[in-house]
């Protein structure tokens, strides 16, 4: 990524708008988060992915190592993807 690319995706952050709990048999999400980038733009970020930007930051060692214990009431308890 360029110094252009990476200021522009830092000028555009997203902030939450609303959280909704939801039973999607789609998505298989417990939980959506509604973000509007400063764009104005809406979308959406489900819990998983919220997830995997946590262990990508424990991975990258900018957030301390969280126990593994943890980890595993959460994939038991919602998250049914590969991300330990």
């Amino acid at each position: 990524m360029n110094r252009e690319q990476h200021e522009k995706i830092l000028s555009n952050r997203a902030e939450v708008n609303r959280t909704e709990r939801i039973h999607c048999e789609n998505c298989f999400e417990e939980i959506i988060f509604a973000l509007k980038d400063s764009r104005g733009n809406e979308f959406s970020l489900g819990l998983s992915t919220v997830l995997e930007c946590l262990k990508h930051s424990e991975r990258e060692r900018v957030i301390p190592p969280i126990p593994y214990d943890w980890w595993l009431k959460i994939y038991n308890y919602c998250y049914k993807g590969d991300f330990l």
